[in-house]
């Protein structure tokens, strides 16, 4: 399994990361080429500990962001682009899941790209995002869309763009099943912002009513923000972000998916 050299760098998604030292082998679904060093490289850096010294408990605002659950700790420092990972020693698979879930979260809220509180899916090599609040349906459309399409996630998304000014998807299956090298960033084909209804249909949103969901993101007062919501701007115009109403029939469903080719207004 890989275990990250003293201060080596590496890439994700849109950042140069520094890993001081690494005790997790199932990072490595994460890790893209290793890289020279530079002065903008993130640094994550992490701790494993015997007990935790820390109770359960979120700060959110300002310049840095808390979270502490039973089994790991996750700070991060905005302004000095740092982020710290505590954990237990004896993290069983569900401390896996939610230890590698807030590590992908510090970084997407480090990068300044668009960070999508959605369930994303890959069909044909290429990933579709459906983007809501919190018990809003995006699990359930990744459940009605099977077998047709790969879950990638149904949280945390981070969209960024490469050189070639196309948006892609980072592909961060890493903590359900750690692959055993990193895969291939994944064009993002459209974005659905969902709302339940009788008939499945895909129609045009607006940005104002887009941005909101776009741009949920669990740092409170995320400073940040102004960037990420360039990001965003940009994110609406370079790809179809697109209203989708949806039941609980799959046919239904699949249909208004894969119908027609989502569009904007």
């Amino acid at each position: 399994m890989l275990a990250p050299s003293p201060s080596q760098v590496y890439r994700i998604g849109t950042l140069a990361v520094r890993i001081p030292h690494c005790p997790l082998p199932g990072l490595r679904g994460l890790l893209r080429y290793p890289m020279a060093e530079t002065e903008d490289a993130v640094t994550l850096e992490f701790q494993m500990v015997e007990q935790p010294d820390w109770s359960p408990t979120l700060e959110r605002g300002g310049d840095r962001f808390v979270k502490a659950l039973g089994a790991h700790w996750c700070q991060i420092d905005f302004p000095a682009r740092h982020a710290t990972i505590r954990f237990r020693a004896d993290l069983d698979r569900t401390g896996w899941y939610f230890l590698f879930r807030d590590i992908f979260a510090a970084l997407c809220g480090l990068s300044g790209d668009v960070f999508l509180h959605a369930s994303s899916v890959t069909r044909d090599g290429q990933a579709m995002a459906f983007c809501a609040f919190s018990g809003g349906g995006k699990s359930t459309i990744a459940q009605l869309l099977a077998p047709e399409t790969d879950s990638i996630s149904d949280e945390i998304n981070w969209a960024f763009r490469d050189e070639q000014g196309q948006f892609r998807l980072v592909d961060q299956r890493h903590y359900r099943a750690p692959p055993t090298a990193a895969a291939p960033d994944l064009p993002l084909a459209a974005v659905f912002v969902l709302a339940q209804a009788q008939t499945c249909a895909v129609t045009p949103i607006d940005p104002a009513s887009a941005y909101p969901i776009l741009l949920a993101a669990p740092f409170g007062d995320d400073p940040l923000l102004p960037r990420r919501a360039q990001a965003a701007a940009t994110l609406f115009d370079s790809v179809p972000v697109q209203r989708l109403a949806f039941n609980l029939r799959p046919e239904e469903v699949r249909r208004a998916v894969w119908g027609e080719s989502p569009g904007h207004a």
